[in-house]
């Protein structure tokens, strides 16, 4: 995971990147299972903008494997 953000001292969110899946995880170290939180479909994926108080912000983008027309075509969107 990529780009953590610490929720508290045993549970952390991150992005996780492959080629053509952009996903958000949730990791608690208690359990040390990693649920996905927004999975990624190609060519959209999901990244972290911010965490303000209790409110997770996330928002698409376009993953690695996007073609032109996706490119031209793609709108972002935001998620609370």
């Amino acid at each position: 995971m990529n780009h953590l953000v610490w929720l508290n001292g045993m549970i952390v969110v991150g992005m996780a990147y492959a080629d053509c899946e952009f996903s958000i995880l949730l990791f608690d170290g208690a359990t040390g299972f990693p649920p996905s939180i927004k999975d990624g479909k190609s060519p959209i994926g999901y990244e972290i903008i911010d965490l303000k108080g209790d409110t997770l912000h996330i928002q698409t983008i376009l993953d690695n494997c996007a073609a032109e027309e996706d490119q031209r075509m793609f709108l972002a969107k935001n998620f609370l």
